[in-house]
């Protein structure tokens, strides 16, 4: 059974990174029932996976993600590793490896030689060796927005603080799409999560707000996307009858908000998504589309009706 911080972790990078990359979530590597928390590949330009913060920049190249809700042991990183290995064999292409850890794994770091990363970004470790595994230390990462979803994998103190940056952000930040549902997941955990016995009811009663402000924030936004849309497409189809320029309207307002809702969830909509989208004139088959983009997981799940975690 999982724990509540494999939940959480697993649905944060799923959430996290499925609009830019393929997410692969408990890929099985062998037949003893081995599973690599996720695999990622990474879809979108590099200017895009960047503004997914320090998740985004490590899922730039292809990787497994391990996430330890405390401080992983030798032997817990060297089964990560064989799992990577299997993935690498399997997939015969090669694939970093990222640790996150929520406290200083400080055997592992001196038993791979791990030095502060290049980038000179506190809390990232890693090594010239090539499948040397990477770590991030979530309690040694700044408290910036960028460190921001890698730290709600933190605990304690690490993760606190990032919950408060997190109540902090704007109302049509792209985080609160996932964040605060991911968080009433684990409600029953967060108390020890924290390590706070100060954790109090009305912080969860303040998710589900932050859960309803979004909702209402992408309902607003797809009604005023298929208003725009429908007097475009009204002006466009009244040269040819007022029929034909109302049910083109329909479309193009369906159409509009489609990419409204993708665009605030942070999917990448590229030449082939628009394509689809703009020849697609089946009001109710777009209105389709919308519902399942507002909760989709993945660009396949919102097209091809496939069920999202």
């Amino acid at each position: 059974m999982q724990s509540p911080f494999d939940t959480f972790a697993k649905g944060l990078i799923e959430a996290a990174l499925s609009p830019v990359c393929d997410v692969r979530i408990e890929e099985p590597v062998a037949a003893d029932e081995l599973y690599s928390d996720a695999f990622v590949v990474p879809r979108a330009p590099i200017e895009q996976l960047a503004a997914r913060g320090l998740l985004g920049r490590i899922a730039s190249r292809r990787c497994s993600i391990e996430a330890y809700s405390s401080r992983p042991t030798l032997y817990e990183v060297d089964r990560s590793i064989a799992r990577a290995s299997l993935v690498r064999a399997r997939e015969r292409r090669s694939s970093a490896l990222w640790i996150i850890a929520a406290l200083r794994p400080g055997s592992v770091l001196r038993a791979w030689r791990l030095q502060p990363d290049r980038s000179g970004l506190d809390g990232v470790y890693t090594s010239r060796v090539r499948r040397a595994p990477r770590v991030i230390v979530c309690s040694e990462l700044p408290a910036t927005r960028e460190t921001l979803l890698v730290r709600l994998m933190g605990r304690g103190e690490t993760l606190q603080t990032a919950l408060a940056n997190f109540h902090r952000l704007p109302p049509d930040a792209w985080e609160r799409a996932f964040v605060p549902t991911l968080l009433l997941r684990v409600r029953s955990e967060l108390e020890r999560m924290t390590a706070s016995t100060e954790w109090r009811k009305d912080e969860l009663v303040r998710y589900q707000q932050m859960k309803e402000e979004f909702d209402r924030f992408m309902a607003d936004a797809i009604a005023q996307g298929r208003a725009e849309g429908e007097a475009r497409g009204r002006a466009e189809g009244e040269a040819r009858g007022r029929a034909e320029g109302e049910a083109r309207g329909r479309a193009e307002g369906e159409a509009d908000a489609l990419r409204t809702v993708l665009v605030s969830r942070g999917f990448e909509i590229d030449s082939r998504t628009e394509h689809r989208i703009s020849e697609c004139h089946d009001v109710a088959v777009l209105r389709a589309w919308v519902a399942r983009a507002v909760n989709a997981a993945t660009l396949d799940a919102v097209f091809d009706g496939e069920t999202s975690r």
